[in-house]
């Protein structure tokens, strides 16, 4: 097996990504819909959309098959994330869930019990390619075939699954346009296995180095003749959560692209290391920034200005990183 070490230049890509999923999350329910509607808005979506989700799934992918890789050590972790993902709906949700208990409500609960986030995706998706790992082993082509296959699946499996059923909380899960499917495994599993590809494909990808260059300015221009089509898909959020092959396409082209560029603008050691600590901690983060955000937005959706978003970001930031940190030295002083 290939090991895969932590890497720096990953978990600073992860850090930011957690920034910019942070600004979307409070843009998306705080912001006034005016707000959302104009250029900040747009520019807000799109920052939260190819930067965040598919880097954190391709990384997902990426370390997924670490050793040691014994299928009882991945199935325990996917399920593990699973039952996070399930808790952090109630607890992401409590405050309007305490708002439909008492009356105060007429909201349905369900769509946000069973709300498809994206740690479910992350224990789903490790399910499959602990079943998927022994029939397409240590092949990078065959990873990304299945991975491409996805992607270009999505459309169909969407619209043969969306007949009204009762299953529909399950279908969910699989691919579908509900509202509350944020990510369904189609297309979001092609993420994941496209991590597993480059993985297993780096062997192959080192090769390429000398045509770096070209290929890195040709990618640059195909990006921005269509990044048209890439702000418009981030701005309608039914069609990024479920989009299509172009789409996929896109925003691994741009992910290629960040992945190279960022390690090259990190000069500054200690901004690189506060950038990083968020990628180094990144479920943590991620579970306390939507806990504050989730319960806050019962009181505030679609309320605040742009200034006022801006400075919600700052302090949910802020305090997201303060609350993180006393967990950790929680931890360490119990193990002490």
């Amino acid at each position: 097996m290939i090991s895969a070490p932590r890497n720096p230049h990953h978990d600073l890509i992860k850090g930011l990504a957690v920034l910019l999923m942070m600004q979307v999350h409070v843009m998306e329910l705080f912001a006034q819909q005016h707000v959302m509607d104009g250029v900040a808005g747009q520019l807000s979506l799109f920052l939260g959309a190819a930067p965040v989700a598919p880097v954190f799934m391709l990384l997902f992918g990426f370390y997924a098959l670490r050793a040691p890789v014994w299928p009882g050590r991945l199935l325990w972790r996917a399920i593990k994330l699973m039952l996070a993902g399930a808790v952090l709906n109630v607890g992401l949700n409590l405050h309007l869930l305490v708002r439909i208990v008492q009356g105060q409500s007429a909201l349905d609960p369900l769509p946000y019990l069973f709300g498809v986030d994206i740690l479910l995706l992350a224990g789903l998706g490790l399910v499959l390619i602990t079943l998927l790992r022994p029939l397409l082993k240590a092949h990078a082509w065959a990873w990304l075939l299945a991975s491409v296959g996805v992607a270009t699946l999505s459309p169909w499996m969407s619209a043969w699954l969306a007949t009204e059923t009762e299953l529909k909380w399950l279908v969910a899960f699989v691919a579908s346009d509900a509202a509350w499917a944020f990510f369904p495994l189609f297309p979001w599993l092609a993420y994941p296995l496209l991590g597993v590809a480059w993985f297993h494909g780096q062997p192959y990808l080192a090769r390429l180095s000398p045509w770096r260059a070209p290929l890195g300015l040709g990618m640059a221009v195909l990006l921005l003749v269509t990044g048209p089509f890439a702000l418009a898909t981030s701005h309608h959020l039914s069609g990024y959560y479920h989009h299509d092959l172009r789409f996929f396409l896109w925003a691994i082209g741009f992910a290629a692209g960040w992945f190279w560029l960022l390690p090259h603008l990190s000069r500054a050691k200690r901004l690189h290391a506060w950038l990083s600590w968020f990628g180094q901690h990144i479920t943590a983060c991620y579970v306390v920034q939507w806990l504050l955000i989730g319960n806050l937005a019962t009181a505030l959706y679609k309320t605040q200005s742009l200034l006022a978003c801006l400075l919600w970001v700052l302090a949910l930031v802020l305090l997201t990183r303060w609350i993180v940190s006393m967990y950790l030295q929680t931890k360490r002083f119990q193990h002490a």
